[in-house]
């Protein structure tokens, strides 16, 4: 009997066996295809988006990073992905959403850090839910 469970699985890049080597495709250390900010390998014509290309192993970033490459396909000349302002997702109960550095990181740059509260009880989701109070919030407390 446990009082609580953490399941933190791990993933990695589907990398092998696609014939990337045999164009000469570089992949980063960890197997991912590396790729410039504008979504190019090292080989001309060839580009990867997505989980292959490195995290944030997140859906829409990989959404974006397809719009970049395809803007470039088209011969297009979008601004490379700031991947600082990716949004980031903790599921738990309730859900958990960052972007941008941590209060702690904006100070040791040396940037003016202003901190606000906002009601969990004035966010749509938790009136649906019935938990206006946030009264789990405490499940992905860290």
């Amino acid at each position: 009997k446990v009082d609580v469970v953490l399941v933190a699985a791990g993933r990695a890049p589907n990398t092998e066996g696609l014939g990337l080597e045999a164009v000469g495709v570089k992949l980063t250390e960890r197997g991912f295809i590396a790729v410039d900010g504008r979504m190019a390998t090292n080989v001309p014509g060839y580009y990867a988006i997505g989980d292959v290309a490195g995290p944030p192993l997140l859906a829409h970033k990989g959404s974006r990073e397809g719009v970049v490459a395809a803007e470039v396909i088209a011969g297009l000349s979008p601004h490379a992905i700031d991947y600082s302002g990716v949004p980031g997702a903790t599921y738990c109960h309730p859900e958990v959403a960052s972007v941008g550095l941590t209060e702690a990181a904006a100070k040791a740059r040396g940037i003016a850090v202003k901190t606000g509260k906002f009601p969990f009880g004035a966010i749509a989701k938790s009136v649906i839910l019935g938990e206006v109070g946030g009264e789990r919030a405490g499940d992905c407390a860290a």
